[in-house]
């Protein structure tokens, strides 16, 4: 069940996508872009108002300023033909404050959903995507977990 807070957040989120593709900013360079923090990405065969409130989780994928661009692409086409259900990237306006390192986070609906976790992990390593990397439960985002062991729900 879908509550009310988590249904008016799903869909601002679809509302800004929506504005996003229809802005073509999701072609964009996420090194370039200074006018926003994030640009979405999601499959057109995910229906994210279903979500539930603190049940998504994401894996984190790292890069510096000089290859965002590339990884960015690689995961956005692979969202876009539905392999990944919705990710984001950090956009040159919030890279300076992280020494010009930027992250993607791959979503996945449920943090309780070991074969979707496994599946979406093993996508990422098709794609070469092969160093470990960090799932992270939406609900420590939102506690402000960040910086310690606490922080990851699990590494793969």
């Amino acid at each position: 069940m879908v509550k009310k807070g988590m249904a008016a957040k799903k869909g601002l989120v679809n509302q800004q996508l929506t504005s996003l593709v229809s802005a073509k900013i999701v072609a964009l360079r996420p090194s370039t872009i200074t006018n926003g923090a994030w640009i979405y990405a999601a499959s057109p065969v995910q229906r994210l108002a279903e979500w539930e409130e603190n049940s998504a989780g994401k894996r984190c994928v790292f890069r510096h300023k000089d290859a965002i661009d590339e990884a960015w692409l690689t995961i956005r086409r692979a969202v876009e033909a539905g392999r990944l259900p919705l990710a984001k990237v950090s956009t040159r306006l919030t890279a300076p404050r992280h020494a010009d390192t930027h992250v993607i986070c791959v979503y996945s609906r449920d943090w309780r959903d070991d074969a979707a976790i496994t599946a979406a992990r093993e996508v990422l390593r098709g794609l070469r995507f092969t160093k470990e990397l960090g799932y992270k439960r939406d609900i420590e985002t939102a506690r402000g977990v960040y910086g310690t062991a606490a922080e990851w729900y699990r590494r793969a």
